[in-house]
């Protein structure tokens, strides 16, 4: 199944992203096509393959395997977080995604990684997008995650919070609560994997820290391939719109 099919427009030229459930049913007539989350390495003529590493929770088992699985540390922030008043709201509604998508603009121009799509396109997938925020006390927003939906997978696409709102430690309690609250939702709605979304190998890249933070959830390593494709235009582009339309 097909999960989102979306192009935006950076550095590198236009780019595809195409999520599928299984392998590519075909290259996608674009300069740059990029096939996210293939969860079967193919091999197809001018397909490149590229390792995608990421973790995975279990989210089969009853809600106290689950809890059993996260680290002393983690389980200790949990109740920490419990206890700080904080409350977690999600939906995919085109005001709720509309909310996400300017605080993650805010995160993501002041640390300086991609920009997430625009907001019409994850609108117009809202089916297969979820939104979640963290609220402080007083309503002020802390963090928020932003999920793609192919059941039985739940796969975190975006992730941050608000760099001028409570210290460095309550973001972390607030990201603990919120991934422990979408686990433990997604796990009633039928979900049986809470997909992190990728990880670094690397214990000397910047990025680790993150890594450490999803890995003391206890999930499961994984490795995936994304698959790119480079096209001479527009011979290919209208060749592909073609087929596309069969």
């Amino acid at each position: 199944m097909l999960l989102l099919d979306v192009t935006q427009e950076n550095s590198r030229g236009r780019e595809c992203w195409v999520w599928f459930a299984e392998s590519p049913f075909r290259p996608a007539g674009y300069e740059i096509a990029v096939f996210k989350e293939a969860r079967l390495e193919v091999r197809h003529k001018g397909l490149q393959p590229e390792p995608f590493h990421t973790l995975w929770s279990d989210l089969t088992g009853s809600a106290e395997e689950l809890l059993s699985k996260l680290s002393p540390g983690k389980r200790r922030d949990l109740g920490i977080a419990r206890n700080r008043g904080w409350s977690i709201r999600y939906g995919n509604s085109a005001d709720e995604i509309r909310g996400f998508h300017q605080a993650h603009t805010v995160f993501a121009s002041t640390k300086d990684i991609g920009l997430p799509l625009a907001v019409s396109l994850l609108q117009r997938n809202a089916d297969h997008c979820l939104v979640a925020f963290v609220n402080d006390s007083e309503q002020r927003l802390i963090c928020w995650n932003c999920y793609l939906l192919d059941k039985p997978i739940a796969r975190l696409w975006y992730a941050g919070s608000d760099l001028a709102h409570q210290k460095p430690s309550d973001r972390g309690y607030a990201a603990t609560l919120l991934h422990w609250d979408m686990m433990l939702y997604l796990r009633s709605r039928g979900f049986q994997t809470y997909d992190w979304g990728g990880v670094v190998l690397d214990e000397n890249d910047p990025a680790y820290p993150i890594t450490r933070f999803k890995a003391s959830f206890g999930g499961t390593h994984q490795q995936r391939f994304d698959y790119y494709c480079r096209f001479s235009p527009p011979i290919a582009q209208r060749l592909w719109r073609r087929l596309r339309c069969r």
